[in-house]
């Protein structure tokens, strides 16, 4: 919504806050995590996986780490 009007997040943020809009990310329950875990080392994207879980790519990262789940290099795979 940011991008969309040109204002900084946190000013959309505070605006939808003080219309009763709650807009924190939901948090990954721990068979969350351990799937996307097992869905991440065998390829899957951390974009693809934070759209399943209706969270950010870097949430999901977050949560990956904190699970110890090593991270791949960035870029393009190659297939």
């Amino acid at each position: 919504m940011a991008a969309e009007t040109g204002f900084h997040r946190s000013t959309v943020g505070k605006h939808l806050e003080t219309r009763g809009i709650d807009t924190r990310q939901l948090l990954l329950q721990p068979e969350q995590i351990q799937e996307a875990g097992k869905l991440y080392e065998a390829g899957s994207r951390l974009e693809d996986l934070a759209q399943l879980y209706g969270v950010s790519d870097t949430m999901i990262r977050t949560h990956l780490l904190r699970a110890g789940v090593k991270m791949r290099s960035g870029g393009r795979q190659r297939r």
